[in-house]
């Protein structure tokens, strides 16, 4: 997995790509994941297609 994390503004929010939600992540991409969203506070990810089950399980 190639995950990159692209800062949106100065302030905060950044952009996630090469991760795909609907599959399961190992427990690096989490920490990844959850390191990013430590420093930008919003994470976008474009271009997910989930559906309704998997879209609140990564939301737990």
């Amino acid at each position: 997995m190639d995950l990159r994390v692209t800062p949106l503004t100065k302030a905060f929010a950044a952009q996630v790509d090469g991760v795909d939600l609907a599959h399961p992540l190992d427990e690096g991409a989490w920490q990844a994941i959850r390191a990013a969203f430590d420093e930008h506070s919003v994470l976008v990810f474009h271009g997910q297609v989930l559906d309704d089950a998997t879209s609140r399980s990564r939301a737990a």
